[in-house]
């Protein structure tokens, strides 16, 4: 009777996944018409598993991707603050949309996501510069606290971040769909993995945890041991779930993210392939230039100059 049952829930899962596939390759064709067209730079900050095992197809939209912020998240102890503030910021949202300063002075629109009137993330229209002296006194504060470069950031704040804010209604009207389909995604993710199957639902939850890890330092040379060690499971297990989940290995996972990252730099600074290379945590330049060729199917002085990529 428990193996019928069990083969019940595994059928509704399968068929169910089929759906959201589609479902999910609507939404990021939403997604991505939206920053193609109106340049956005959107995020999807996500507390309560909203995305579940699509977490990777989102991994672009959960990390900031202008140079400034960018800068400022190579400190570890400036991303574990961001973290912890995002927390705290979900808890006071009260508005279907409300536009603030980050702890760093980047100005942004922040939309929450709720279900059944329990907040469960939000979602980020950011890189925007408006109230510049009270922005410069936070940056000022954060270079004291995390001892970066004032004048550095200070500089890449004017250059990078955008003056040109959105009008609010505007922007409520194009992201309330996204919201909307986050809303509905977390609910079928729910009744995906029912309660029933607890195997699913230990290894899903392993997963997007590992995820958090790697889109936190994958700048730093992550190690399987390491993973398994803050998600506390075995590293042939790891490896298993990872593989499953994603089609790749722990490195092809963080080299996909550092790929990403470099592909914004190369195009929006003037930092050398050398520069970016290192920052992101390349060996060398040389084995940078290999796997961006990989991904891409050109070089990375080839993408800065304009060319597209292969894939």
């Amino acid at each position: 009777m428990y193996q019928q049952k069990k083969n019940a829930v595994q059928l509704v899962q399968q068929k169910g996944r089929i759906v959201m596939d589609a479902y999910i390759k609507q939404m990021l064709s939403y997604l991505g018409y939206i920053t193609d067209t109106y340049h956005w730079q959107i995020t999807i900050h996500d507390f309560h598993h909203i995305t579940g095992r699509f977490a990777p197809l989102f991994a672009p939209y959960h990390i900031h991707s202008n140079p400034f912020c960018i800068q400022l998240k190579n400190t570890r102890e400036v991303w574990d603050t961001c973290i912890c503030r995002q927390a705290d910021l979900l808890n006071k949202l009260h508005d279907p949309i409300q536009f603030g300063m980050c702890h760093c002075g980047v100005e942004e629109y922040i939309l929450p996501i709720t279900y059944k009137e329990k907040k469960i993330g939000f979602v980020s229209v950011s890189g925007y510069r408006q109230n510049a002296d009270l922005a410069l006194q936070k940056l000022s504060h954060a270079s004291d606290k995390f001892q970066l470069n004032f004048s550095q950031m200070k500089q890449l704040y004017f250059e990078y971040l955008n003056p040109n804010i959105p009008d609010q209604e505007f922007v409520f009207t194009l992201m309330a769909p996204l919201i909307t389909m986050l809303e509905y995604l977390y609910v079928k993710q729910q009744e995906l993995y029912l309660q029933f199957d607890m195997e699913a639902h230990e290894e899903s939850s392993v997963f997007l945890k590992a995820l958090l890890y790697m889109e936190r330092y994958y700048r730093e040379p992550v190690t399987l041991s390491r993973l398994c060690e803050f998600c506390h499971c075995s590293c042939s297990y790891m490896s298993h779930i990872f593989k499953q989940r994603t089609g790749k290995n722990i490195n092809q996972y963080r080299n996909e993210l550092r790929i990403n990252e470099a592909k914004t730099l190369l195009r929006s600074t003037s930092l050398s392939v050398t520069d970016i290379a290192l920052s992101l945590g390349f060996s060398s330049p040389n084995y940078f230039s290999k796997v961006f060729f990989s991904q891409c199917g050109c070089t990375p002085t080839q993408y800065k100059n304009g060319a597209d990529t292969a894939q």
